[in-house]
């Protein structure tokens, strides 16, 4: 049953949104307060730079692909880190290193993203108990090793 309405001397079906606030809500927030992640920072769409990547440009990669409109339903974060992944390894061989298998890099990546998902629970707290919060983020600074184990005997 549509629902019409009379606007500007015009009936007007209000049912559904037109087509344009359709789209409106599923654009990206505007601000920069809505874009930025807890401890990590804005969303990155590359990795760039003359060094090997670290944990937090590998986070800001990932939660860039997060953000695309094909990616915003319900993806899996394990296809998502699997990407992220493909996107670190031509560092790893432009740097002629040995790398670890594509899908211990992504469960490498999971677990970092479970302690940041952990951490990011408990945001609103004052504390910092344990000091677990300054060790992430001094883990997110240091480098995302997915080196092979034997890379240095190599």
């Amino acid at each position: 049953m549509a629902v019409s309405k009379e606007l500007r001397g015009r009936k007007v079906d209000i049912s559904e949104p037109p087509p344009a606030v359709q789209r409106q809500a599923s654009r990206r927030p505007a601000t920069r307060s809505a874009t930025k992640t807890f401890l990590i920072g804005y969303p990155s769409s590359s990795i760039s730079g003359s060094q090997l990547p670290t944990n937090r440009q590998a986070f800001q990669y990932f939660l860039h692909l997060q953000s695309l409109p094909e990616n915003t339903g319900n993806p899996k974060n394990q296809d998502l880190a699997n990407e992220t992944v493909e996107a670190i390894i031509p560092f790893w061989q432009m740097a002629r290193i040995k790398t670890m298998t594509k899908y211990n890099a992504a469960q490498h990546f999971m677990t970092l993203h479970k302690k940041h998902r952990d951490l990011a629970r408990n945001k609103g707290r004052t504390g910092d108990p344990g000091g677990k919060r300054s060790a992430f983020v001094l883990e997110l600074d240091s480098l995302f090793d997915i080196g092979a184990s034997d890379a240095i005997q190599e």
